[in-house]
């Protein structure tokens, strides 16, 4: 399941999948607007938008904008039909009607949807690693390290819930033309490396007692991946206090 990100990248919490309402390029102005018009704020609708356009009196790199944008508003629309209606029942039909295009347009920017799928989960996790980094970066020591992974990890998952729920479809269920599960696209062998490097400073610092270093590792991974099917069965489920009592287990897993 899809919690456990790796190693945080570029990027604060407020870089997250922002979109600016106008941005003027030369000639060329653009505005944002929800998918579907009407679309209640505040879900994750809000991602999506489409452009607007006045003439270009001139040639300049508006076309590589015009179509970085086209492919963040079909990502962020992705994760909306995911998130609803399952990765089985997704198409690019579904993903096209979202966002208020043909699915000619879908299939001009992306190879098909496995292309389109690999986004996504490459876009929620980014977003999940920008998010943590901060966590992370504020720790004075190893397990500091170790509390802000969990927490920040859980916090992103408090705030971005749909684009959780779509990512842990995708990796329960995705397959490529093969039928072979999708590759880690997760991040879950990073998570276990970024983890397995704060246990072992805190063993050289003399934080953490002896223990193997990668087992641990992989328990508070697997702890975290948990969560997504908790979060399934009850809606309702307190990840902060989750995230507290997490932070007090593996506290307890491994101080000297």
């Amino acid at each position: 399941m899809p919690i456990g990100f790796g190693d945080p990248g570029e990027g604060r919490p407020d870089e997250l999948a922002a979109v600016p309402r106008e941005i003027s390029i030369g000639d060329l102005r653009y505005t944002t607007s929800h998918c579907v018009r009407g679309r209640p704020p505040g879900r994750a609708g809000r991602l999506c938008y489409s452009l607007a356009m006045r003439p270009d009196s001139k040639p300049v790199d508006q076309k590589t904008f015009i179509e970085e944008a086209r492919r963040a508003q079909i990502v962020s629309c992705a994760v909306e039909v995911i998130a609803e209606v399952g990765y089985g029942q997704t198409s690019l039909a579904r993903i096209a009607q979202r966002a208020g295009i043909s699915k000619g347009v879908i299939s001009y920017h992306f190879a098909g949807k496995d292309e389109l799928i690999q986004q996504v989960a490459e876009y929620v996790v980014g977003n999940a690693r920008a998010y943590m980094r901060p966590y992370i970066e504020a720790a004075p020591d190893a397990f500091g390290q170790i509390r802000g992974f969990i927490e920040g990890n859980l916090g992103f998952v408090g705030a971005h819930r749909e684009q959780l729920l779509a990512l842990g479809d995708i990796l329960a269920n995705a397959r490529d033309a093969n039928g072979s599960l999708m590759p880690d696209i997760s991040g879950a062998s990073g998570a276990i490396g970024t983890l397995d490097e704060f246990l072992r400073r805190g063993q050289k610092d003399g934080q953490f007692r002896a223990f193997s270093t990668r087992v641990m590792a992989t328990s508070i991974r697997a702890a975290l991946d948990a969560v997504s099917g908790q979060l399934i069965a009850d809606p309702e489920l307190d990840l902060r206090a989750y995230a507290r009592d997490l932070v007090d287990l593996f506290h307890h897993a491994t101080k000297a």
